[in-house]
């Protein structure tokens, strides 16, 4: 069985294609915070099942790592 929670932290398009390498396709993503400027990277905060879908709780941080 994989394990959901693999995916905390990763950006959600990374987040998306782990779980879509898994055999994973029923995805619900939810941004749970308002954009920001001063932010530059969205990360999954929170994965949960239910069912036979992943619901995914992304959130804005600053992090200073892109380029």
């Amino acid at each position: 069985m994989f394990d959901i929670s693999c995916v905390i932290g990763l950006e959600p398009e990374k987040a998306v294609a782990k779980l879509n390498e898994n055999a994973i396709q029923k995805i619900e993503i939810i941004k749970n915070s308002k954009h920001n400027d001063l932010c530059d990277t969205t990360l999954v905060c929170s994965a949960k099942w239910t069912g036979d879908v992943v619901t995914l709780v992304c959130g804005e941080f600053y992090l200073d790592i892109k380029e």
